[in-house]
């Protein structure tokens, strides 16, 4: 709900990236710099600045306040330490993020315990002071109010039903409203991006807490009704707190000068959210996983890396010409461990596996039995990389006929792990289980994608469906996206946003026609085992969540065309007449880098 009120907002600035004039040779649109923005409550507007930023939310102080440089914790991963020795133990409901794999896995400045750590993110510079657009922000945040609600009840709803188990798919956000005060902004950065367009990055801050009554808050305060089968529940309070990235593509001769925003959380954003009244039910262990996971995986789905969402700007916007793909693939072997011991309670060693994460996607290496320097065999994975800032986790598990343990975790950027693509890294013990002095071998290369390159270890499928025609009596269409196998947690699938016609059309909006939908959804995938294992593209058009015909495109024909590539207008089995614009690509794997 938040990121989709930002992206309302970046719709109406349009050019505010050329109003940051902070062109810098690093990439601050992924990193930023302690201690660059300006004080707490500074405004750079001539004006009296409006009452919902007269007095800035913790996170914004704790963002916004001087600190050292960074220092590099275990593992490689920079972060900004404060300049007090408040950077040494996160609060209790950090730490229990943390546990729940929902918060960052190291070390940051303390905040207020209301809020999530930011993911970490190394130091950069020539950021700039955005409280100017925190104004703009503050004014235009009782206008966005309906556009959000609606926004949540046509897109993220389905998309939350689509995810839950059983009866849970009834769920309905009944009422949707943020409160009066806005999310904030901090530490903007631009640069001039590859392939034409402008790269922006700013960390997105936003707490709110319900009213003394949840349910019957006034206008100051956070109002969020969400129905399930037989109960009616609140949200208590809210926060947030993720580094977002913004590219302006294609750079354009003419206003609005560049022709969509590309919306991008590099990492997961951390993200809490607590229940009120009967919803304290779902804040038992089992509910309150499932739901949360659902939440942030429909963020995930949305907006952290390899999706992103595209606001066009302009008529002409062509989702072909703007597509620019991936960097290319990461191929990762964790080689081993030492230094693990028996337990007190224990007769043997651990039985160590390593679970790595990379945005979307998690790989296990194979269980190395009663080693206390365990070594995995055959362990190379591939992860598709689209920025170097992103963050590959490593968590090191005890496997157990319970609940298995988790030992160590390790957590670096791409950029750091290719600057050190064979060595031992120290992890990060998380309790007296594990003895001081472990180290985790990992041996890395990054491959380009090439439309020449191997396509027999790995390849990278592009998926771009801009739109559709000729659907017939439709009311809300949408379209999922699948390869290969199409399963969620490998990063196989992608939904696109629901086009329906709005209740109550805007004087002078677009029309808008869900029988010929603009969906302009890029769906990126990385497929191991190359194009015999990827099978096919699979775009399953869906009226009101239900199939109304799939396109089916194989994978190897695809590899085996000039250039691989193949699109157009194709037919929609079972529709007659109705069409689907899409293309489909297939990347090859070129040779690794030098770093």
């Amino acid at each position: 709900m938040v990121v989709l009120a930002l992206a309302q907002l970046l719709s109406t600035v349009g050019l505010l990236g050329y109003a940051g004039k902070a062109l810098a040779k690093e990439d601050p649109v992924t990193a930023t710099l302690a201690g660059s923005a300006a004080p707490a409550g500074e405004s750079s507007s001539s004006r009296s600045p409006p009452r919902a930023t007269t007095s800035p939310t913790p996170a914004a102080a704790a963002l916004s306040s001087p600190v050292a440089p960074a220092a590099a914790i275990p593992g490689g991963a920079a972060v900004a330490g404060a300049a007090t020795t408040a950077a040494a133990t996160p609060s209790t409901s950090r730490s229990a993020m943390a546990s729940e794999g929902k918060g960052p896995n190291s070390a940051a400045a303390t905040l207020p315990a209301t809020l999530p750590a930011a993911p970490p993110r190394p130091p950069m510079s020539k950021l700039q002071s955005v409280e100017w657009l925190n104004d703009l922000l503050a004014t235009l945040w009782p206008y966005m109010s309906p556009a959000i609600e609606a926004t949540v009840q046509t897109q993220v709803q389905p998309m939350v039903a689509d995810m839950l188990p059983g009866p849970l798919k009834k769920i309905s956000f009944d009422k949707v409203h943020l409160g009066a005060k806005p999310l904030r902004l901090e530490n903007i950065g631009v640069a001039v991006a590859r392939d034409d367009a402008l790269a922006l990055g700013v960390d997105v801050v936003f707490e709110q807490a319900a009213g003394s009554k949840p349910g019957k808050a006034d206008g100051d305060n956070l109002d969020v009704e969400i129905s399930l089968p037989g109960i009616k529940v609140g949200v208590e309070d809210v926060a947030l707190v993720g580094r977002l990235g913004v590219r302006l593509v294609p750079l354009l001769p003419e206003p609005p000068f560049f022709g969509a925003l590309e919306i991008h959380f590099v990492d997961h954003p951390a993200l809490k959210l607590n229940f009120t009244g009967v919803g304290n039910i779902i804040d038992g262990p089992l509910i309150r996983t499932v739901v949360r996971d659902c939440i942030r995986d429909v963020v995930a789905g949305m907006m952290v890396l390899p999706n992103r969402m595209l606001v066009p700007m302009t008529t002409k916007f062509d989702l072909f010409h703007s597509y620019s793909p991936p960097e290319g693939a990461l191929a990762l072997h964790i080689v081993g461990a030492k230094g693990f011991k028996k337990s007190r309670l224990k007769i043997r060693n651990p039985d160590i596996y390593a679970k790595t994460t990379v945005g979307l996607v998690s790989r296990k290496t194979e269980v190395a039995d009663n080693q206390a320097d365990p070594v995995f065999e055959g362990s190379q994975h591939h992860f598709l990389i689209c920025n170097r800032q992103q963050h590959v986790l490593v968590k090191l598990m005890d496997e157990d006929t319970g609940k298995d343990d988790l030992m160590a975790d390790l957590r670096l950027t791409t950029e750091a792990l290719l600057a050190s693509p064979d060595a031992e890294h120290p992890v990060r013990a998380l309790d007296d289980k594990t003895p001081p002095g472990v180290t985790c071998h990992l041996r890395a290369a990054l491959h380009p994608f090439s439309p020449t390159g191997s396509v027999d270890a790995a390849c990278g499928v592009a998926v771009l469906v801009a739109g559709a025609s000729g659907l017939g009596a439709v009311t809300a269409t949408s379209a999922t996206i699948t390869v290969g196998s199409g399963k969620a947690k490998a990063g196989l699938v992608k939904s696109t946003a629901t086009v329906m016609a709005p209740a109550k059309p805007l004087p002078g909006a677009p029309i808008i026609d869900p029988a010929v939908p603009a969906w302009n959804t890029v769906a990126d995938f990385l497929v191991e085992g190359g194009v015999s294992a990827a099978g096919a593209v699979v775009v399953d058009v869906k009226n009101k969540g239900k199939s109304i015909g799939k396109i089916s495109v194989d994978v190897a024909a695809v590899a085996a065309t000039e250039g691989r590539t193949l699109g157009g207008q194709m037919d929609l089995p079972g529709v007659p007449g109705a069409k689907v614009n899409m293309k489909v690509i297939v990347h090859g794997l070129a040779a690794p880098v030098a770093v």
